[in-house]
């Protein structure tokens, strides 16, 4: 058996391929399982992992029967991964080659449920690179208090300052067998991190960036593109997973700022009509929050906050100005 399961979600990423696979199969740790399920690509996605396949039999090639999403595909490798431990990459990024071994090493020396680790963005365009980070080191290590912690030991605010995001994570395979994508086409890795955040018994950290996210890249998700009018299934499926937990009054100020945090940064990013109805739909969803029950004191120290009031009074002319996001 594997010390380490590596899953690469793929679909049509011909132009990423070969950099994210060089990144993996070079990991200064070697004892791995390189698990690819492909989504029905239409390109020659299929032609390169087979093709590397060959050449390095750690790396396993599931085909999926019809395409089928990022979730799903995650799913499919949670339930085939045949290691204690599993870590993701998305066939776009590539990693550190020492990513692997060192997230290992911090699991198994705390004893962990899931290691929570940092990233590197690399700017497509300019090729240049650069940390991603929602908070200080010094404000992070102060918050949890020791190499490792759990919801019930953590601030209220500290989940929302941390990336959601599945890559730059290494999971206990066990840990996560219960705990499903949802099929939603954006923002999968929120309801999954916050369960993972709610559910551990011990969250470690490695706060060097190991994983590079590729940004400015070309397909990605921007513009008129309709899947973005799921972030706000996205946020209430947030939104249970704190209820299902019995711990949504813990959370509901600081969970209320990153909701509306995330529609906003959304709704900018998106033009044309689909920019018009996520508008409408933001608007609705601030009116409709009933403020009366919340810590105003808390939501007032945070700027998400003003920007709520000040949508309010914004026609979607104006907004379309004010708000002009990136991808």
């Amino acid at each position: 058996m594997p010390k380490l399961t590596i899953s690469i979600a793929v679909y049509n990423a011909e132009k990423y391929l070969d950099v994210c696979l060089n990144s993996v199969i070079n990991q200064t740790e070697k004892d791995l399982e390189i698990l690819c399920v492909e989504d029905c690509s239409t390109d020659n996605s299929l032609d390169i992992l087979e093709r590397y396949a060959l050449f390095d039999s750690r790396i396993k090639i599931i085909k999926q029967s019809k395409n089928s999403g990022l979730s799903a595909t995650r799913n499919v490798a949670i339930q085939n991964a045949s290691s204690p431990y599993i870590m993701f990459v998305d066939a776009d990024d590539f990693i550190s080659p020492f990513m692997a071994e060192v997230l290992l090493k911090n699991i198994t020396t705390h004893q962990s449920d899931f290691v929570y680790g940092n990233c590197q963005i690399f700017d497509n365009k300019t090729m240049n690179t650069r940390d991603w980070r929602l908070i200080s080191d010094i404000d992070f290590q102060k918050a949890v208090g020791h190499q490792f912690f759990n919801a019930q030991s953590a601030p209220a605010f500290l989940p929302f300052y941390m990336h959601v995001m599945t890559c730059s994570k290494l999971f206990k395979t066990d840990f996560i067998k219960d705990i499903s994508f949802l099929p939603i086409p954006i923002s999968e890795d929120e309801p999954f991190f916050f369960e993972c955040f709610l559910k551990a018994n011990r969250i470690s950290y490695e706060l060097n960036s190991l994983y590079y996210y590729r940004f400015n890249r070309q397909g990605s998700l921007i513009g008129s593109n309709d899947k973005l009018l799921f972030s706000f299934e996205a946020q209430h499926q947030n939104q249970k997973v704190f209820e299902r937990f019995g711990v949504f009054e813990k959370y509901k100020e600081h969970f209320l700022l990153h909701k509306f945090s995330r529609l906003i940064y959304r709704t900018s990013q998106t033009t044309g009509s689909i920019k018009q109805k996520m508008f409408e739909m933001l608007k609705n969803e601030i009116k409709t929050t009933d403020l009366t029950s919340y810590n105003l004191n808390i939501l007032r120290k945070n700027t998400v906050f003003f920007q709520m009031q000040n949508i309010l009074n914004l026609n979607f002319a104006d907004f379309d100005i004010l708000y002009q996001g990136d991808n």
